[in-house]
């Protein structure tokens, strides 16, 4: 694997609140196994045809450092760049900005850094870690309506469910190397939580996968870093539906028990097959990334009629940061490095801000 990709994971390191927990036993026999070995190639251009390409807006307000997620409506894209501008920016369906938040700091209406997002219509939250709430914004216009504490525990990243009720993936770093629930669903306010799931190493939160909450017209989707089961989550829980399943390349307990340092001195001798997150769902097809030979990052999808999981190649460059699968179309983000890569150089003057494309699925 290329060292670039392990040295660009986000490393995080926060203190965790404890709290009680619910034991859910998981039944692998009730899962979906998405096998992820020996795939039928398919290339990326047979399956798909670009319908439009959106180039962000660059200026002063527009800057975009990195994107750590992509939320998209009607109404257009919200941005989230949580470590270089610490902001989040919206953007229509043309790539004009709309608006900016970046409210870096501390008391009423600010956040340390915006670690997750979330909208829900016409709102827009955003997760503080560092402060243990969450902000509220408007959706349309950007402007903060008010804040909520979330309870004394430390999130990663979260998920709107219902009323004030979330999901919320805990930081299992300082929990040490045994097992720990790393599932919670609670409501504002500094409640009690309801009940934990997705049984887990906590080392294993030192890795980050991309977007561990996806939405889709199937629902909310959950996948972690270094775990192999995908969950549906709803109101009553973290329920596991999808298993990736790699055979003798699956990545060992010993080295998502290790610490850091080892973990990824040993995943880049063994170079173990894992899932790299942004895992979406539309009727037919399970899109996932995850790390194959030598960590290249792939990109597939399983097949949910015939149960055969291809792995797409592209006779070019392809995109792979997908934001949004439903039944008629795919969206995917292209950073400024891989546009100036792509066939599509030349289709849009100003690419310095991340491109989206949207594609639309073949006929059969």
């Amino acid at each position: 694997m290329k060292k670039s990709l392990f040295y660009s994971l986000v490393i995080n390191f926060l203190l965790i609140g404890s709290c009680n927990h619910k034991e859910v036993q998981l039944n692998e026999n009730t899962l979906i196994k998405i096998p992820v070995s020996g795939l039928d190639n398919q290339v990326f251009e047979d399956k798909f045809e670009i319908n439009r390409i959106i180039a962000l807006d660059f200026c002063d307000a527009c800057i975009i450092g990195e994107v750590h997620k992509i939320l998209i409506d009607d109404s257009g894209f919200y941005v989230l760049d949580k470590t270089i501008t610490k902001s989040i920016k919206k953007f229509d369906w043309n790539g004009t900005l709309l608006f900016n938040i970046s409210e870096s700091g501390e008391g009423l209406g600010k956040y340390i850094l915006p670690f997750d997002m979330e909208l829900d219509k016409n709102r827009l939250f955003v997760l503080d870690v560092n402060q243990r709430k969450i902000l509220f914004f408007n959706a349309v216009n950007g402007q903060f309506d008010n804040e909520q504490r979330i309870g004394d525990f430390q999130a990663l990243t979260f998920a709107h469910l219902d009323n004030n009720t979330f999901a919320y993936h805990l930081d299992g770093r300082e929990l040490g190397p045994d097992l720990h629930y790393l599932g919670q669903i609670a409501a504002l306010g500094g409640g009690k939580s309801t009940a934990k799931w997705v049984l887990d190493f906590g080392n294993t939160d030192y890795m980050t996968a991309e977007q561990e909450f996806t939405r889709g017209e199937k629902g909310l989707l959950f996948a972690k870093s270094m775990n192999d089961t995908v969950y549906q989550v709803e109101a009553s829980g973290f329920i596991p539906k999808y298993v990736f399943d790699f055979g003798d390349k699956r990545i060992s307990d010993d080295i998502k028990k290790a610490d850091m340092m080892e973990a990824m001195q040993r995943i880049m001798t063994d170079w173990p097959h894992f899932h790299w997150g942004r895992v979406f769902e539309n009727s037919n097809q399970v899109f996932f990334l995850w790390s194959g030979n030598q960590g290249q990052r792939n990109l597939s999808y399983y097949d949910k009629v015939t149960g055969v999981t291809y792995l797409l190649e592209g006779d070019s460059f392809y995109p792979k940061n997908i934001v949004y699968v439903d039944d008629q179309r795919l969206i995917a983000f292209i950073s400024p490095e891989e546009y100036m890569e792509s066939d599509l150089k030349g289709v849009v003057k100003e690419y310095r801000n991340p491109v989206l494309v949207s594609y639309t699925f073949k006929s059969k």
